[in-house]
């Protein structure tokens, strides 16, 4: 990973100070304009990349449109099932329940009572009065935990990246995992212009941003589909699902 060389960055910042002297000294002695144009073409390129990176960070990440999108289009009374690798999760407030769905994880995948050093942020949310407010949601990482709830809203992961090593999921898949129910609404949340090649990355960046061909990016994150899905015959005990339309400006 490319972070692993962030230890050597000191010493290599000895290296530019002592280059910086030089150069400086190299002006100095008459020689401005050829001093000048090396150090132009040793600098540019970095800064120009740099640049297209903060500006690319500065938008808003898919997961966080995604998640916004979801708390301000879907009932907390509906389940929120995620078909996506852990780090392409959207940003959902959880209640209760889902937190200690997640520490139990935790601890199972630690083979350790505490669960781990990620328990901690966990037991804090759990803790939190916050999280027994009722506008909390049920964030569901197995789909057939919740197939007899008649309203739904699936996140799919829809494009192959090295944290959900290659998988992706559709709304076919959505439909596979839920018979009996229909889409009602799918919004798309993408990170790559249309048409992009699929890019390379960092497998240690959780911006998802490509290590190269920053020019495809349009924002950080990963390509998500949130799919809303309702019973294709809304059972006599429960009220039918009314169609919500995305709102133009999170939709993208």
């Amino acid at each position: 990973s490319l972070r692993h060389a962030l230890p050597a960055m000191p010493l290599i910042a000895v290296f530019a100070a002592v280059g910086a002297i030089r150069l400086g000294h190299g002006l100095a002695s008459g020689r401005p304009v050829a001093i000048g144009l090396a150090l132009a073409i040793l600098v540019l390129p970095g800064l120009v990349r740099s640049v297209a990176l903060d500006r690319l960070l500065a938008r808003a990440d898919t997961r966080s449109l995604a998640g916004e999108w979801i708390v301000a289009h879907v009932n907390p009374s509906e389940p929120v099932v995620f078909l996506c690798s852990p780090e392409a999760e959207p940003q959902v407030p959880e209640n209760r329940d889902s937190i200690r769905q997640r520490m139990a994880f935790l601890k199972g995948l630690s083979g350790q009572r505490t669960g781990g050093a990620g328990i901690g942020f966990y037991e804090l949310q759990w803790y939190s009065r916050f999280s027994a407010a009722p506008d909390r949601f049920s964030v569901n990482r197995n789909p057939l935990a919740v197939e007899h709830a008649p309203g739904l809203c699936v996140v799919a992961e829809v494009r192959a990246t090295p944290w959900n090593q290659g998988r992706v999921a559709s709304v076919e898949d959505a439909l596979n995992l839920h018979p009996g129910k229909s889409v009602l609404e799918t919004v798309s949340f993408r990170a790559l212009k249309p048409g992009a090649p699929a890019p390379a990355y960092d497998y240690e960046d959780l911006f998802f941003l490509p290590m190269t061909d920053l020019e495809d990016v349009e924002r950080p994150g990963p390509d998500l589909d949130v799919i809303l899905l309702t019973d294709t015959e809304p059972k006599s005990n429960s009220a039918p699902v009314e169609a919500r339309q995305p709102d133009a400006n999170q939709a993208l």
